[in-house]
């Protein structure tokens, strides 16, 4: 089993960067397997209507490859975001969010076969694993600000170098990151 080796020295907002760029990675792969295998699944439910829900072993051999694929990808997701247990993702954090979404729609497809609804697998859509541009401005300006808040609190003692760190940051936040964030979620980027 082969892990995500994230490139030493990085800290801060390009180690999470890089960390969110390999989950996503790891995702897409993931979910281009999960569609050939529900194309496969709609393939014979398509050929051979209700032999998906009479095939008992057919059926479960889809599951359990379903099941295996999950488990596989939310393996190497935990080690890479250095989780020990599902449990512990928060859909706060943008890179859980991804290994949640993905864990959540295999579970999904998994959960239709489990329950005989075949035909409804017809019109399922795999989510596409992308996070928008914008928000992912956004979080960094927030990581510049909590950055900029730390500088600040080491500036008190050391200078007024980090009073004008802070002061660029807030100025860029001000300025237009969080402005395209906050004009896109309100429905001007959509």
């Amino acid at each position: 089993m082969s892990y995500v080796r994230l490139p030493s020295g990085l800290s801060g907002a390009a180690e999470d960067a890089a960390l969110l760029g390999a989950v996503i990675a790891d995702a897409q792969a993931t979910q281009s397997l999960h569609k050939e295998m529900l194309q496969r699944a709609i393939d014979w439910e398509t050929t051979e209507p209700g032999r998906m829900a009479s095939d008992d072993d057919l059926r479960n051999a889809f599951i359990a490859n379903l099941d295996g694929l999950r488990a596989a990808f939310t393996d190497r997701s935990l080690q890479t975001v250095g989780v020990m247990f599902p449990l512990m993702l928060a859909r706060a954090n943008p890179a859980h969010a991804v290994i949640l979404a993905v864990r959540d729609d295999i579970a999904d497809t998994r959960d239709r076969l489990q329950q005989n609804k075949a035909q409804s697998l017809l019109g399922k859509q795999i989510a596409d694993t992308k996070i928008s541009v914008p928000e992912i401005l956004a979080r960094q300006a927030a990581q510049a600000a909590a950055d900029a808040a730390e500088a600040l609190k080491r500036g008190a003692t050391a200078g007024g170098d980090a009073v004008k760190d802070f002061a660029k940051t807030l100025a860029w936040i001000l300025g237009g990151g969080f402005a395209l964030y906050l004009f896109t979620r309100s429905g001007g980027g959509k």
